[in-house]
Parts: structure tokens; sequence; C-alpha cells
């Protein structure tokens, strides 16, 4: 009757209890005890399962990275306006590690960045305590003076020998100050090309400006070198790079004996790199401790769902075009609307043209890829066919009902 059942469901409780503060989840054993008891024995593996999801702690145990140098271990809040992106979580950077830094789109990675280098996150120590350098895509437009005419004059229109002094020496004031000669000299070593030297596709002599999204990169990591930083935090740093210059990032970064914290959505290079991952989760950060080479796969192989992070089909990474509508006079969709040529370009500052005879033709139906090596002339070309800059030679053509719209490389290039 009903106080047998009872009596049964008690016991089947009880079992299932000591199980559970056992830590015992294991399913034949939970099928030979508790689930001997009939009429229970059909809904013990359901049971099991919720009582094992129940009994997780809340955050769980991070493995402790114990050997090594410690270079900051401490706890923080971080906060973008009234938005809480992380609350009282804890951080532990070693020398000699490679963390990747992971989180869901608009999470605050870079936030967190930014707020590390401009000395903002209470608790974390300062910079001439611990030396922090952020490399990133968009490099700040500092006015260094006034020219003759009243115009400011900003630091990306200096040289960029100049640039990494100045960034070492006034922006962050680093003790041991950078020499001009010194500066050059590992520029050079760099890669830069130099007045008598080879030819590259950076001068060192040349305005920042005229440098693209990879020798930018690749400038910052020469102030870095020179400061001797201690932590070096990446964003998105392969964004730019042909697979020629991220195979030199990875050997630069394999012989940088500080911190590396780095966000990328580029997996070989994280899971090549990576010794661990620090993970945005409920506005805690977790650190993930995995095998030099294979970090990353063994991340999302124990926890699948992180694969998201990565994936295209993430919504805020898709590009969709609208599909042209009708343009006025044109009758056939593969007609020419656009034409370059022969079209040479040469910088003001430079002794030769960065595009030389460059003939194109697109329609309504085209779809157009432009490749090319660090510093080949890719934007540069996409800047002559749109009009923001004239051609030095050749003629660009264009229909009379042509609208363009032009995304840049840098976000703030308008």
């Amino acid at each position: 009757g009903d106080a047998a059942f009872e009596l049964m469901a008690k016991h089947v409780a009880s079992l299932a209890s000591m199980a559970t503060n056992m830590r015992s989840f294991d399913s034949a054993a939970w099928k030979s005890g508790v689930g001997l008891v009939e009429p229970f024995s059909g809904i013990i593996e359901d049971l099991r399962a919720k009582m094992e999801i129940a009994a997780k702690p809340k955050e769980e145990i991070e493995e402790e990275d114990t050997e090594g140098i410690d270079l900051y271990k401490g706890a923080f809040s971080l906060a973008y306006g009234t938005l809480t992106l992380l609350r009282d979580t804890k951080m532990h950077l070693k020398r000699d590690r490679f963390y990747g830094l992971l989180g869901p789109n608009q999470c605050g990675k870079t936030t967190l960045m930014r707020a590390i280098v401009n000395e903002q996150l209470e608790g974390f120590p300062k910079r001439d305590e611990l030396k922090s350098v952020f490399v990133e895509h968009e490099i700040e437009e500092e006015e260094v003076g006034v020219q003759d005419d009243g115009f400011p004059i900003l630091s990306v229109d200096k040289p960029g020998w100049w640039w990494v002094m100045h960034t070492v020496n006034e922006i962050y004031k680093c003790e041991t100050k950078a020499e001009e000669q010194q500066v050059k000299e590992l520029m050079k070593n760099t890669g830069f090309g130099y007045p008598g030297g080879p030819d590259r596709a950076a001068n060192l002599e040349l305005p920042v400006t005229s440098y693209s999204g990879g020798w930018k990169m690749k400038m910052q990591l020469c102030a870095a070198q020179l400061m001797n930083a201690d932590v070096l935090m990446l964003d998105e740093p392969t964004g730019h790079l042909d697979v020629e210059n991220v195979k030199w990032l990875e050997d630069w970064l394999e012989s940088f004996t500080g911190s590396i914290i780095c966000t990328s959505h580029f997996t070989p290079f994280l899971d090549k790199m990576c010794t661990h991952i620090i993970d945005f989760q409920d506005r805690k950060l977790k650190t993930f401790k995995g095998e030099k080479g294979k970090t990353l796969t063994q991340f999302v192989e124990k926890y699948p769902e992180k694969k998201s992070y990565f994936e295209l089909s993430n919504e805020i990474m898709r590009f969709t075009f609208p599909e042209p509508g009708p343009m006025e006079g044109v009758k056939s969709r593969s007609k020419v609307i656009l034409r370059m040529s022969s079209v040479d370009y040469m910088y003001p500052t430079k002794d030769k043209p960065t595009i030389v005879d460059v003939n194109l033709t697109v329609s309504q139906v085209s779809r157009v890829a432009v490749i090319g090596a660090n510093g080949a002339g890719k934007s540069t070309a996409i800047k002559v066919l749109v009009g923001e800059q004239k051609p030095t030679k050749g003629s660009i053509w264009k229909s009379s009902g042509l609208r363009m719209a032009y995304v840049a490389q840098h976000a703030f290039h308008h």
C-alpha cells in the first residue's frame, strides 16, 4: 500500500543522498545499489544525472599553477560605464606563460587589457612596478606639436623610429631611456627598411601612417622589447598578417620571457602558442591549464560549448551583403560598372610606387578578394579605387549611377 511505497521511497532517497555526499556518481554503482529497489529502477539514471549536476560546486576548484615565477596574483572587479564585466575575480599571471583570453564577443576582453595598461584596474600593479604593454590595431593619435600653420603634429605623422622612442621614453616613461641609434638598429633587425638599405614594405624613416597593419604591430613589438616588458597584451595580433608574418610573430613570442595575454579568433595560432586559457565565465575569469601545442583543443574537448567563440556562424562576426539594386542605364548585371586601367600610385613620402600597372574591371556580379603579402599595397589599391587617393598614373572609370561604400581596415580611419 501507500505506507510501503513511502517507506521504499525514503530508502531510495537515503541511498541517493549517501551516494551524493560521497561524490559517487558512477552509473553502474547507482543501478546496482539504489536502482535495485522497485518501482524506482526506471528513473534512477535520470535521478543520478540530476544529483551529479546539483552536487557540482558553483565554481570548480582550478588547478593551481605552482611552478615558475609569479608576476601577479590577486583579485579585482571591472566595469564599463554602468555595466559590470567582472566581479571580484581572481587572476594569476606567471612569467614565461602564454594565456589565451577567451569569451563571447563584447564580454570585455579588450576592455580588460586596456584597463591594465592604462592603470585603471584597482589592485593591479602600476607600470613602474610591473611593465605592462598593450599591442593593438588602433594606434592612438597623440598631439606632439604644432605646425607653422597652426595644425597639430600627430605622433603617427612622425617616422616609425621616433614613434618607438617616444612611446618608450614619454608614454611608458621607462627609467632606462631608449636612444635613437638603439631604436633604429632594433627596427632594422626586425625587418624595417632604412636609407641605403634593402627596399622593404615599411621604412623606419617614413611616417607611421604609411605602415600597413602588420608593420604597425612589428613597430609596437619593438617598443615592448626595448621596455623589457613583463606583461605583453595582444589584441587579435594575426588579424593583419600573412602566413610568413604569422610565423615571424610566433618565433618572436617564443623568445619573449614575460607573460603574454592574447585574444584571437585564429585557432591554429592559439593552439600552438597557449599554455593556459583565461575564460570569461559569469563575470569571473576561469583559468584552464593545458599542454602547449594542444591547450585550446583540450579546452574545447572539456567544454564543447566554448566552440561557439570561434564559429563564424556567430551572428556578430557574420557579414551579410545586400543584393545590389538596379542601376540606371545598366541593363545587364555583368556589364562593367567600374574599371582601373594601368594604375600606379606612389605615396609622396616614398621614392617608388606602392602599386604598379593595376588593371581591374568590376560588374554587379563581381565578388573580388584582394590578397598579397603585408605592405604589398592591398589597402592602397582599394583606396585608389574608391577615390580616397588619386592615381599617380593611369585612370579610374565609374559608371554614372554607381554608389560606393567603403569600410576601412582601421575603424577610425574616416
